[in-house]
């Protein structure tokens, strides 16, 4: 987990995470084996989510918060398409994501 400082001097602090979904035991055959989430903490305590992979799957961009524990997603964005419902793969990432970063907040 690498953090680096706020984009354009906001109160926002931004965490770059690196899921490996073999080692996490959450990759079913025909998903990414890795991708690289980047959240950036909104003064509102939401998050902006970046998730990128290194394979043929498309870049996401999520509006998203962490609601007892889970990472809900407001809005979902597949390469800038509006899109209503998140993948399986994805989920499971954006929940390996949350647990990060509640691990990192105590």
């Amino acid at each position: 987990m690498a953090s680096s400082p706020p984009a354009h001097g906001s109160g926002a602090q931004t965490t770059e995470f690196t899921v490996d979904t073999i080692a996490e035991g959450i990759h079913s055959p025909g998903e990414p084996e890795s991708v690289t989430a980047t959240a950036e903490v909104e003064a509102a305590g939401g998050l902006l989510i970046a998730v990128e992979t290194d394979t043929e799957f498309p870049d996401w961009r999520l509006d998203a918060r962490i609601v007892n524990g889970d990472v809900e997603v407001r809005s979902g964005y597949r390469e800038g398409e509006r899109v209503d419902e998140v993948p399986t793969w994805l989920a499971r990432v954006l929940n390996v994501v949350g647990d990060r970063m509640l691990e990192g907040s105590s």
